[in-house]
């Protein structure tokens, strides 16, 4: 009877240990929230997302935000303006410094560069929409927005972006 218990949780361990180690990458959206400022009769929409370097490679994958997007809870980014981007890596496994943040729609990075060497394990940092390298402006968001976070090389990375539309 020993014996068969032993065996059996062997082949457990064995069947499950994929769940332990291995656990890949990912990105997930935590919040969805707008904040009414009632005296001013504005709105700020704030979106988090968390993620995971794969723990093989280090890469990231993209992040499309659209209202299918899981953790999306208010309907569509549509028709808002990207103001900023809260980047906070200081915590946990720390990526490779100076990654790249991207933010695109349609193709066109909506930083216009300003998110480069922006993902750091050293500290926080806030960026800003930009148009011809200069601003920070405000970018209209038309369309599906993809983040993409590049030159990691960290396995098992983590970190948060936090963007801000009004």
């Amino acid at each position: 009877m020993r014996k068969s218990i032993s065996v059996f949780v062997l082949v457990l361990m064995v069947l499950f240990s994929s769940f332990a180690f291995g656990a890949g990458s990912g990105t997930t959206v935590t919040s969805d929230v707008i904040h009414d400022n009632h005296y001013t009769n504005a709105s700020v929409r704030v979106v988090t997302v968390i993620f995971t370097a794969d723990d093989s490679d280090g890469s990231i994958p993209d992040t499309t935000l659209n209202r299918n997007t899981t953790g999306i809870t208010h309907d569509s980014i549509k028709g808002w303006h990207l103001w900023e981007v809260f980047i906070d890596c200081t915590s946990g496994v720390t990526p490779t410094d100076d990654s790249d943040l991207y933010v695109y729609q349609d193709g066109n990075d909506l930083l216009d560069g300003n998110g480069v060497d922006r993902v750091d394990g050293s500290a926080v940092d806030t960026t800003y929409p930009r148009i011809d390298s200069s601003g920070p402006y405000p970018r209209p968001v038309s369309d599906d927005l993809t983040l993409t976070i590049s030159n990691n090389s960290v396995n098992s990375a983590v970190g948060t972006i936090t963007l801000t539309f009004k």
